[in-house]
């Protein structure tokens, strides 16, 4: 075309007068091509050919003053923007991501369309109007183009419909994946960062969980470890519900691990602590049992020392075992407060082993969270509590543990609050302040 943008003609993109014969020709698929281009009005013209478009964007700008759509419209049609054209070879040379799952059961029919390189479109019928709104934030959030039909017995419960959609929506994921190239990587990036940012932040251990469904726990929760000890040296803690998967990560860990843990429970005092004593390992010791868990301190206090004296039987010594009281919210039980206080006293002296506990359970419910999390750290540590599941990204919470050490003389000397909040002079403010000090002086005769 040998128009100019002020001659309006169809011919010019992002018209499609020339490109009449692809057009409702079902030999061509237009929506599954792309038009490539370094303008904008190629993206406009792929919009006009219902197409998708690869937007070549040195100047974003450029074509602008000759499209007639919104730019929010266009932009739903860009399913690559780069500047590499080697970028764009490796996108177009992906297979398909996409599949179709119908899965039968007695309970359910299920429907499952999924592609992974849409643009966020969902279409839900499940039933249920909360997991409808589930499903269709998993489609907006990873922009991936989900319809999900579901035919579920909820006349008889609902929880038929929920987990088989689960196994079908995971079977429909695993085999648009296909064999999972380029995204070992990513898939432990965030977690790899937000342990770093956690121990920058003051975090004297952190707690390694793999617990996702469907998948290879012992496996994810190995690889996990030893991604992590590459990258810091405090010790970690082995979260896990699952045998397999603490015995899995104490076998690569490298030191004296925490295991994440032990209850008053029969099969679980006999799995879990062998293995405790096998590989030289601490661990957390939850004070509930078979019962559940008591809202009587007491019991909790015999249930901790079921425990520890379980745990003496195997050669594991007091030292080595960390005992969570169980706090409850405060906002549901008022003495929850007042009577973890005083366990954790009874842990302290009678039993001489240290603490923990998970702290924002004490708020659960509650606005200001960190507000309360930070009182009942300073009273629980002046209580006697050794150590807490917390966030140290929450300077609020802290603020509150740091100064709670310095009163109880757990930082000599404040150096560690001093080192934390210690305010930097600007450069080159001390020699002035001397300088300035100096002229100040009157000489002596």
């Amino acid at each position: 075309d040998k128009t100019f943008p002020h001659e309006n003609v169809p011919t010019r993109k992002p018209g499609t007068a020339m490109l009449t014969k692809y057009i409702n020709n079902s030999e061509y698929d237009l929506e599954n091509s792309f038009v490539i281009g370094d303008r904008i009005t190629d993206v406009e013209l792929a919009k006009n050919l219902g197409s998708k478009a690869i937007f070549i964007s040195n100047d974003e700008e450029l074509g602008s003053d000759e499209i007639s759509s919104k730019r929010h419209e266009l932009d739903a049609v860009i399913a690559l923007q780069t500047t590499e054209w080697k970028t764009i070879y490796e996108f177009l040379k992906l297979e398909e991501r996409s599949a179709s799952i119908t899965r039968k059961t007695n309970e359910t029919d299920i429907y499952i369309n999924l592609n992974l390189d849409g643009t966020g479109k969902s279409k839900i019928e499940t039933g249920l109007g909360f997991y409808d709104h589930m499903l269709d934030q998993l489609a907006k959030h990873s922009g991936a183009d989900l319809e999900v039909h579901i035919q579920g017995d909820l006349h008889i419960d609902e929880h038929h419909t929920i987990e088989d959609c689960a196994i079908a929506l995971g079977e429909a994921y695993a085999m648009a994946i296909g064999n999972k190239k380029g995204i070992s990587r990513y898939g432990y990036l965030l977690p790899m960062d937000d342990a770093l940012a956690q121990v920058a932040a003051g975090a004297h251990m952190l707690d390694v969980n793999a617990g996702i469904p469907l998948a290879d726990e012992p496996a994810l929760l190995a690889h996990a470890i030893q991604l992590v000890q590459r990258l810091t040296d405090v010790p970690l803690s082995i979260d896990s519900s699952i045998v397999a998967a603490l015995e899995a990560g104490l076998a690569v860990y490298k030191g004296k691990a925490l295991v994440n843990s032990v209850t008053g429970e029969e099969d679980r005092l006999e799995t879990v602590l062998p293995l405790v004593k096998k590989y030289g390992a601490a661990v957390v010791a939850i004070s509930n049992d078979e019962t559940g868990i008591s809202q009587d301190p007491n019991v909790r206090f015999e249930v901790a020392r079921k425990i520890v004296n379980r745990a003496s039987d195997y050669g594991i010594p007091a030292s080595d075992i960390i005992v969570d009281p169980l706090v409850m919210p405060i906002g549901a039980i008022n003495q929850a407060g007042v009577q973890v206080m005083q366990l954790v006293h009874r842990l302290r002296t009678e039993l001489k082993v240290n603490t923990t506990c998970g702290a924002s359970n004490v708020s659960f419910g509650l606005p200001e969270r960190n507000g309360i999390n930070s009182a009942f750290l300073t009273m629980a540590i002046a209580a006697g509590m050794t150590s807490a599941i917390t966030n140290p990204l929450h300077d609020e919470v802290m603020r509150a543990v740091l100064g709670a050490d310095v009163m109880m003389g757990n930082d000599p000397d404040c150096a560690r609050w001093i080192r934390k909040y210690r305010a930097v002079p600007p450069a080159g403010a001390e020699g002035e302040g001397r300088g300035r000090r100096e002229v100040g002086r009157r000489r002596r005769e």
